[in-house]
C-alpha cells in the first residue's frame, strides 16, 4: 500500500496547530497584543492638536486669498488635487477645504460630521488674518459665514487602526513564530526524526505552514470582527469585503512567512532569531503606515516605504474595507506582494538548513 503524502501532511499540520493552542506566549502575540491595541485606542478621542489641518486647491494658488492663508498661525495649509481634498476629508486626514472664490470671497466647506469646535475656530482664525490683512472694518466680508457642506462617509480612527493591527499580527506570526519553530525543530532533531519516515521534506513544510496560516487567519477573522461589532469598523461591501480582506491576509502572511524561513536558516543561535527577525519587522512595524500615515513622513522616506510588502497590505485592506474597492482594483499592491514573495522564497530556498 502506496504512503499517503497528503494525510502524513495533515497529520503534521494537526499536531503542530495542536501545539500553538497549548502556547500562551503565541496565543498572546497573534491575538491578545492586537486586541489590547484596538480596545486601548477605541477609547482615544480623536484629537487634531492645536494646528488645524485645512486642505487647499492646488490650482487656485496664484491669488491673494492664498498668500493670506499659508501665513496664518495655527493653521496647517495643505495643498493638494481638489479630489484627493475630498478623500481627505472623508479620512478626517483634514478638518476642511478652504475655497477662494472668483467674487474674492473666501468660503470653508467641511463634511457634515465635522466638529463644529474646529469649525468656528477656523472661522475665527481666517476672520481675523483677512482683517488684519485688508487693515478695514469690512474686511470680515471677505471670509464667507456660511460652510458649504460636503457629503460622504466619515473615516473613524478604528477603520485607519485596524488594517495596521492585522498586519501587526501577521508580521508577528509570519516571521516570528516560522523563524523560532524551525530553528528549534532544527536544533531538537525533530526535522532529523521526520527524515526516518516516509513523509517527503516538502510536505513537511507544507504541514508546519499550514497550521500556522489557519491559527492566524482564524485570529485575522477574529479582530475584524470584533473591530465591527464593538467600534463600528467600516466593511463598504459587508462579508464579500471581509472575504477579499482575508485573501490579502492570506497571500501576506504566506510572504512574511518566507522571511520567517530565511531568518531560521540564517541563525546560528537561539540568541541571533530575534535580532535577524527585527532587521526585518522593525522598519515595516515604523514606515508601513501600521500606527502614523505614511503621508507624514519625509518626503525622502517615502519611496523606501512604498517598497515594504507591509505598507501595500495596509494600503489594500484600507482600501477594500472602507472604499469598497476590489483586490483587481489593488493590483498595484498585490502585484508588490507577489514580487517579494518570489523574491523572498527564493532567497529562503538558498539560505534554508534542515540540519
Amino acid at each position: 500500500m502506496a504512503y499517503n503524502q497528503f494525510r502524513a501532511m495533515l497529520a503534521i499540520a494537526k499536531g503542530s496547530f495542536k501545539a500553538i493552542l497549548r502556547s500562551p506566549a503565541t496565543v498572546a502575540f497573534s491575538l491578545g497584543f492586537p486586541f489590547i491595541f484596538i480596545i486601548g485606542f477605541g477609547f482615544i478621542n480623536k484629537d487634531k492638536g492645536i494646528a488645524i489641518p485645512v486642505g487647499y486647491s492646488a490650482a487656485d494658488t496664484a491669488n491673494e486669498a492664498f498668500r493670506v492663508l499659508k501665513n496664518i498661525p495655527g493653521l496647517e495649509l495643505l495643498i493638494k488635487d481638489s479630489a484627493v481634498l475630498r478623500e481627505d476629508l472623508q479620512r478626517n486626514r483634514i478638518t476642511a477645504i478652504v475655497q477662494a472664490k472668483p467674487d474674492g470671497t473666501v468660503q470653508v466647506a467641511a463634511p457634515e460630521f465635522a466638529n463644529a469646535s474646529d469649525i468656528s475656530v477656523l472661522h475665527t482664525l481666517l476672520q481675523h488674518a483677512f482683517n488684519k490683512e485688508a487693515a478695514r472694518e469690512n474686511a470680515a466680508n471677505i471670509v464667507s459665514n456660511d460652510t458649504a457642506v460636503i457629503r460622504g462617509r466619515q473615516s473613524k480612527l478604528i477603520d485607519f487602526l485596524l488594517p495596521g493591527m492585522l498586519g501587526f499580527a501577521l508580521l508577528g506570526t509570519g516571521i516570528f513564530s516560522v523563524a523560532f519553530l524551525f530553528f528549534n525543530l532544527r536544533q531538537e532533531l525533530v526535522l532529523k526524526r521526520f527524515f526516518a519516515t516516509p513523509i517527503t521534506k516538502t510536505n513537511i513544510l507544507l504541514g508546519e505552514t499550514l497550521s500556522q496560516a489557519v491559527f492566524q487567519l482564524l485570529s485575522a477573522a477574529l479582530i475584524i470582527l470584533a473591530g465591527v461589532w464593538l467600534y463600528g469598523f467600516t466593511l463598504h461591501n459587508g462579508f464579500w469585503s471581509f472575504l477579499q480582506i482575508m485573501v490579502v491576509c492570506f497571500i501576506t502572511l504566506i510572504v512574511f512567512m518566507g522571511f520567517g524561513f530565511v531568518v531560521s536558516g540564517l541563525s546560528k543561535t537561539s540568541g541571533s532569531v530575534p535580532a535577524l527577525a527585527n532587521i526585518f519587522a522593525i522598519p515595516q512595524f515604523l514606515l508601513s503606515g501600521t500606527f502614523y500615515p505614511v503621508e507624514k513622513f519625509p518626503e525622502w522616506l517615502h519611496p523606501f516605504c512604498q517598497m515594504l510588502p507591509l505598507t501595500h497590505f495596509n494600503e489594500a485592506v484600507r482600501s477594500i474595507a472602507f472604499d469598497g474597492a476590489s483586490l483587481w482594483d489593488c493590483r498595484l499592491n498585490m502585484g508588490m506582494l507577489a514580487l517579494w514573495g518570489l523574491i523572498i522564497f527564493f532567497v529562503a530556498s538558498r539560505v534554508f538548513r534542515w540540519e
